[in-house]
């Protein structure tokens, strides 16, 4: 307990508005920018909008395992590997704002294109 009888602790911080809004708005401008037929961006949308929830599912779930394993109120014990696995994570995947770009950008690729788009790209089929 400190000077004011609370029992010190951690605080979530995390807002998804800025962030992960930002992060989700640049795919649905990349995917409705894409020249292809509507249906297929339709199911790219819905697609990259699972995807993108995910990873702020994911993001959260490193921030509580973060916040969970941190000294003096610990809910997990973790050896020195992990929670430097944990650290690092948390560091690159939700501190830095354009690493959401990047991967915004590879879940575009993944839901917005197939084998067969490729093929006519590279042989200039256009």
């Amino acid at each position: 307990m400190d000077e004011s009888g609370n029992i010190p602790g951690s605080q979530l911080r995390y807002g998804i508005r800025y962030g992960d809004y930002m992060h989700t708005a640049f795919l649905a401008a990349l995917i409705a920018a894409t020249p292809l037929p509507w249906k297929r961006r339709a199911w790219a949308l819905v697609w990259g909008l699972i995807l993108m929830q995910v990873l702020v599912v994911l993001k959260l779930a490193i921030i509580i395992l973060n916040l969970s394993s941190e000294k003096p109120v610990s809910l997990f014990i973790l050896n020195p590997f992990w929670k430097d696995v944990v650290v690092t994570t948390n560091h690159v995947l939700v501190r830095h704002f354009a690493t959401g770009f990047v991967i915004a950008f590879f879940i575009w690729v993944l839901v917005t294109f197939r084998r067969e788009d490729w093929g006519r790209l590279v042989s200039g089929q256009g």
